[in-house]
């Protein structure tokens, strides 16, 4: 089968090391109750999204400056697959961006995930958000 470069493996594998960083940064604000994770995430937010856009722009520009021979040594599916993994890791940054700006809203822990209902803009289902809500919720400080 057809297989991501090795120089592609390596930039998603420093990708996914970005996007966990942010994970971790945002969920950390919702168990400590931080209301300023915004200020402390938004920084880590741009990056991934602008190491996303140099990584599409490198591709697609190694692309166009290919060879005929070279263009053809790449298999579309592989463009279609390296593009579809950006595309998901830049909607994983806009619904921790969503749940960033929800935690900065939070004025009581406990309408969060009320809040993210009402919001509708993570568009990922109720069920999803539920078990989101029961995780970051099983782990903060006091809850039961």
């Amino acid at each position: 089968g057809e297989r991501f470069s090795e120089e592609q493996r390596a930039d998603l594998v420093k990708l996914n090391t970005h996007v966990a960083d942010y994970l971790t940064g945002v969920n950390q604000a919702l168990v400590a109750g931080n209301s300023a994770v915004l200020t402390k995430t938004d920084p880590m937010a741009k990056r991934i999204r602008d190491e996303i856009k140099q990584l599409r722009a490198k591709h697609l520009d190694g692309l166009s400056a290919a060879s005929i021979d070279e263009k053809l040594s790449v298999a579309p599916v592989v463009t279609v697959a390296w593009l579809a993994s950006l595309n998901a890791y830049s909607k994983i940054r806009e619904h921790m961006r969503e749940i960033a700006e929800v935690i900065s809203e939070d004025k009581s822990s406990t309408c969060l995930h009320q809040q993210m209902i009402e919001r509708r803009s993570l568009v990922t289902g109720d069920l999803r958000i539920s078990a989101m809500w029961n995780h970051f919720h099983s782990a903060a400080p006091g809850s039961s």
